[in-house]
């Protein structure tokens, strides 16, 4: 797998996590708002789904970088 192809399939992920983050952000916030809660109680799943997408995003720049740097030499 060249790394065109491995930063089209990061990238998939990397949707699917920001996806999943956003579902899990909305879940929490509509639990708050049912329980009449003015505070929002994110779970640890939420963040390390965060994160993860961001450090998947980090490396598909690096990915993205050293395939330009390829192509120019």
């Amino acid at each position: 797998m060249d790394n065109k192809d491995l930063i089209r399939e990061l990238e998939k992920i990397q949707d699917t996590l920001e996806r999943v983050t956003s579902y899990l952000e909305l879940t929490s916030e509509s639990n708050a708002a049912l329980h009449m809660s003015s505070k929002v109680v994110y779970p640890p799943l939420t963040s390390a789904a965060g994160l993860a997408s961001g450090n998947l995003a980090s490396l598909i720049i690096r990915l993205m970088i050293e395939e330009d740097e390829r192509q120019r030499i």
